[in-house]
């Protein structure tokens, strides 16, 4: 039930099955969802249940953790994970009976190795793997010239009885006719270079919603549905998408008054919101009237009300912040004057807030088993590492230093104050407000919402400071007047290393291409983990202690880096930012992306793991 006091975000599952029946109608051609990322955004299972009623076929997933997530609720469609990691648990990727798409020959050795493992026993069927080719789009995929020995390696590997080709498949780049003609080229090429190693891939795809619809020759044996299924366009602004869409996805907020006396609603970047020039977006409430987004804040949005409210309306008004039936509020305008896509703007909302869907979710599936299954002694590592550790001991230790310049201040009633809104700002409320109480500082947050999250998780009620200052957010490092390092630390790793010739495009519209031959590396954070596409252009990476430009557009779940001269391999450690004094620290990390730092840690995706170390942990 959508608490009145709340913003509230909507998934209208009909249209996700809606939309996905007409795009199979459209395409003819057996459908793949892409439910990554959480659903875009919208619920990974309850999009997948959603697009399955719909007509879909098979379902694809970044990783075999969400993959795993599926089959744990009870899906028993075809399963295809296209990011795979060397440090991965084999066996239990295997029990799960995903189909896994290999980008390289590393990664074919590793699976026909694990493949072999006796414990799988005699009857274990075969792996099913799809190889991935990178046809022009210089990120994940294996290089041409590695493509007859794989080819070779799964004909031996099938013979067996180890692996299964189940097909081939790449992604266009979307940088135009003669791009995609090339890319298609390619494809034909892989295809032939697979018969001709006596191997014979039956389910091949190319294409997503763009593609699919436009180009009816790179539909092959399976098309993928991503956008579209949730109701946006794929197609640049102002294109025809070629197909009927209904968004899915409804966010709304009831309006308050400000300390200051301005109108504003409970959200702001912390939730995910995009910051945008005032003016440019227009929202509607529930009474039929307009207001105008003046300033996106960091947990507020300040409006202003177009017009006279009616004498005789004493409700409070809910407006529709992201709106499906407004053009000057939907997905698409919330993108334009924000400068991203329409992606974006839904996968990088605040995943802590509860999605409602209607009509109601699926219930978990009578035949869903216990998971993870029993295949390795410890527990399985199912996704590429994507990590936050947050130092308790470090935090206890600003704590008391707070503490003892609040007894030095002792009518300073903001000294004792310690902000934990928006979950002590990703750092985990539950994990600081133990140490806050022993600190003998008192936690406040600045909007009723994060209240009632409070109330309702530990049935403590907290003060609401709207207007609280920087200072309460100094134990994390954010206050400008008393700097200090963060006390966070965020880790990937490498999942793909290549060659690459001097001229090779990376990413959609190939807007950078390599200046030199060199060496690219594939990591497993997008925009909706924690890379925002702002930060293209501008952000670096350290691989290896060495600094490593963010090269090409980012994507929703992968960036590309230009590793140069650095010596590394698959699974080689990837720092974001991080305290220590040979790492970008937030606040540099946080200029790069165009962001606050507190927007930083409070809008990490489902998929980042957090780990809390220190005594305290």
């Amino acid at each position: 039930m959508i608490d009145p006091r709340c913003p509230a975000v909507e998934v209208d599952l009909d249209a996700i099955r809606r939309n996905t029946r007409v795009f199979c109608e459209r395409v003819n051609t057996p459908v793949l969802a892409v439910v990554k990322a959480n659903g875009y955004g919208h619920g990974l299972i309850a999009t997948a249940h959603a697009a399955v009623d719909g007509g879909a076929s098979y379902l694809g997933v970044v990783d075999a953790e969400e993959g795993a997530m599926l089959r744990a609720a009870g899906f028993r469609q075809p399963i295809i994970v296209w990011i795979l990691s060397s440090g991965m648990s084999w066996l239990s990727v295997f029990a799960a009976e995903l189909e896994l798409a290999v980008s390289s020959l590393a990664q074919l050795a590793l699976i026909v190795n694990a493949a072999a493992d006796e414990r799988r026993g005699r009857r274990a069927k075969p792996v099913r793997v799809y190889v991935k080719i990178d046809s022009g789009l210089g990120r994940n995929g294996a290089a041409e010239r590695d493509w007859p020995q794989m080819f070779d390696v799964i004909a031996s590997a099938e013979r067996r009885g180890l692996i299964e080709l189940a097909g081939i498949m790449s992604h266009f780049a979307g940088a135009g006719a003669e791009t995609d003609a090339a890319q298609l080229a390619a494809f034909d090429r892989a295809l032939e270079c697979a018969t001709a190693a006596g191997l014979s891939p039956r389910v091949n795809h190319i294409a997503a919603t763009r593609a699919a619809l436009q180009l009816p020759e790179a539909r092959h044996e399976l098309v993928r549905l991503g956008i579209g299924m949730h109701g946006m366009s794929a197609f640049d602004d102002g294109e025809d998408p070629m197909m009927p869409l209904e968004p899915a996805m409804r966010i709304t907020a009831p309006v308050y008054e400000h300390p200051d006396g301005s109108c504003v609603i409970e959200l702001g970047t912390v939730d995910g919101l995009h910051e945008v020039s005032a003016g440019s977006i227009t929202l509607a409430d529930d009474h039929g009237h307009e207001w105008q987004v003046d300033e996106v804040g960091e947990v507020h949005t300040h409006l202003t009300r177009l017009g006279e409210m009616p004498k005789d309306c004493t409700a409070r008004p809910r407006v529709v912040v992201l709106d499906p039936d407004r053009e000057e509020a939907n997905a698409d305008a919330w993108a334009r004057a924000a400068s991203t896509i329409n992606y974006e703007i839904t996968t990088r909302f605040a995943p802590s807030m509860p999605r409602h869907y209607l009509p109601e979710a699926p219930a978990r599936h009578e035949d869903a088993h216990p998971w993870p299954p029993l295949e390795d002694p410890d527990e399985p590592v199912l996704a590429p590492r994507r990590r936050v550790q947050i130092d308790l001991e470090r935090a206890e230790e600003r704590l008391r230093e707070i503490a003892r310049r609040a007894r030095r201040r002792p009518d300073d009633e903001m000294a004792r104050y310690v902000d934990v809104s928006a979950g002590a700002y990703g750092h985990g409320a539950h994990k600081l407000l133990p140490l806050i109480r022993r600190a003998d500082l008192q936690p406040i947050v600045r909007t009723l919402k994060d209240a009632i999250a409070h109330e309702q998780h530990d049935g403590e009620q907290l003060e609401i400071v709207p207007t609280a200052p920087e200072s309460t957010r100094a134990v994390y490092g954010f206050d400008p007047k008393d700097p200090c390092s963060s006390l966070m630390r965020l880790t990937s790793e490498l999942t793909h290393v290549k060659r690459v010739a001097k001229g090779q495009g990376v990413s959609y519209g190939c807007v950078w291409t390599a200046s030199e031959d060199t060496t690219l590396g594939l990591v497993p954070l997008g925009y909706a983990d924690a890379i925002p596409r702002a930060a293209f252009g501008r952000a670096q990476l350290r691989v290896a202690g060495q600094l490593a430009p963010i090269v090409g557009r980012i994507a929703m779940d992968q960036v590309v880096v230009d590793l140069g001269t650095i010596d590394v391999w698959p699974g080689a450690r990837v720092s974001v930012f991080g305290p220590g004094h040979d790492e970008t620290s937030l606040a540099e990390w946080a200029r790069w992306c165009g962001l606050s730092m507190a927007t930083v840690t409070s809008t990490f995706g489902p998929r980042i793991e957090r780990n809390w170390i220190g005594r305290r942990a």
